[in-house]
C-alpha cells in the first residue's frame, strides 16, 4: 500500500484498506509531515520529508 499526503488521501487509503486514522496527516516544520494509523491493533506511522 502505498499512501500519498496530502491528508484526505492518506486518510482515504488506510480507511479503504480497514485501517482506522489515529492522528491524522500534520507538518512539523523543519522535520516533515507524519500521519498514525491503526490496523489489526498495530500502530503504524507515517513520514514525508
Amino acid at each position: 500500500m502505498k499512501i500519498h499526503f496530502p491528508e484526505i488521501v492518506a486518510s482515504d487509503a488506510v480507511t479503504r484498506h480497514g485501517a482506522f486514522v489515529a492522528h491524522p496527516a500534520m507538518e512539523i516544520p523543519g522535520k516533515g509531515t507524519f500521519a498514525i494509523y491503526i490496523k489489526g491493533g498495530a500502530d503504524h506511522g507515517l513520514w514525508q520529508l
